[in-house]
């Protein structure tokens, strides 16, 4: 793998163990929303790679990348300091919309939230579909990003973002009578933690929904963190 060197210009905490990665955009770079990079540094004991979806549109300067501390690469990967050269490998993967979905559900637990971030500000540039995100969290505190994503909703004829929140530890879970309420979509994308993964397939396998509809991305803890 060709590795390309990005400085670190921003590291911004959400709260005790979330925050968002800021690092100069290479060159030429052009990604889909729902992509993302492999990062690692030789500096670090650990010299495994991490894979983080991007967080950011393709019209900013910047990669973004929304980061929950794990372990101890993701505790070290937040205190580098400004300007650190890291090693980055992408932009990867497939968990993008296609292009002829025009009304997507997306159901998200935690920090899987991350490559859901770069989809809903993509279409509230473009405004060209429909997308509703079910947000999964424990609590309001670990939703670090719903300022933000509710500064993304809006809503008109041929587009909207709209977003719903549930905080397990206040009783208020995404279940079967959720998610049967969310059907008529052409696309339905998931990630976060296998539990939650795994429950939103099955939910649409039972109601006969095409598999080449379902689009998921784990983002269930590392072995190596």
């Amino acid at each position: 793998m060709n590795y390309t060197k990005a400085k670190i210009f921003k590291t911004e905490f959400l709260n005790d163990s979330i925050y968002s990665l800021y690092v100069e955009k290479p060159v030429n770079t052009i990604f889909v929303p729902g992509q993302f990079y492999m990062i690692k540094s030789d500096s670090f004991p650990d010299k495994f790679a991490r894979s983080y979806s991007i967080a950011s549109i393709n019209q900013e300067n910047f990669l973004r990348f929304a980061i929950k501390i794990t372990g101890s690469f993701t505790k070290a990967l937040s205190e580098l300091p400004k300007d650190f050269e890291l090693d980055l490998f992408g932009p990867m993967g497939k968990f993008s919309v296609k292009p002829e979905a025009n009304t997507v559900l997306l159901v998200a637990g935690g920090i899987g939230i991350a490559p859901f971030l770069s989809m809903l500000k993509q279409n509230f540039v473009d405004k060209k579909k429909h997308f509703t995100l079910l947000y999964s969290c424990k609590t309001k505190d670990e939703a670090a990003y719903a300022d933000e994503l509710n500064s993304l909703n809006f809503q008109n004829e041929s587009a909207s973002n709209s977003t719903l929140f549930f905080y397990s530890r206040e009783n208020s879970r995404i279940t079967e009578e959720t998610l049967s309420s969310y059907l008529d979509f052409d696309e339905f994308m998931t990630c976060g933690p296998d539990s939650l993964m795994n429950y939103c397939k099955a939910f649409w396998n039972s109601k006969e929904i095409f598999k080449d509809k379902i689009r998921f991305e784990s983002f269930g803890l590392p072995s190596k963190k």
